[in-house]
């Protein structure tokens, strides 16, 4: 079975784990890269892709609540007087 124990600002939170109704134990916690507690991402989680420049979303070392989401890039046709198409991409 796994637990999953979310800790934010590195705080400790004092908890009862109970399995079928009945107390569990013993817990041991074994925590990666010395017991050092990654902070919470607090950016955001859904990008829209822009021209002309890159997004970097700083989240290296963050404890991530879900995935980040990239939306659709944004794409008009229009018509044009040569009878074509004309494409906009990220306009």
């Amino acid at each position: 079975m796994d637990i999953r124990l979310d800790v934010d600002n590195a705080r400790i939170v004092p908890a009862r784990i109970n399995v079928d109704g009945g107390p569990m134990g013993p817990i041991r916690l074994d925590m990666a890269g010395g017991g050092a507690i990654a902070p919470a991402y607090r950016g955001p989680y859904t990008v829209v892709p822009e021209a002309y420049f890159a997004q970097t979303l700083e989240t290296e070392g963050k404890r991530m609540k879900h995935d980040v989401v990239v939306e659709e890039v944004p794409y008009f046709l229009t018509t044009n007087e040569a009878g074509g198409y004309t494409a906009s991409i990220c306009s």
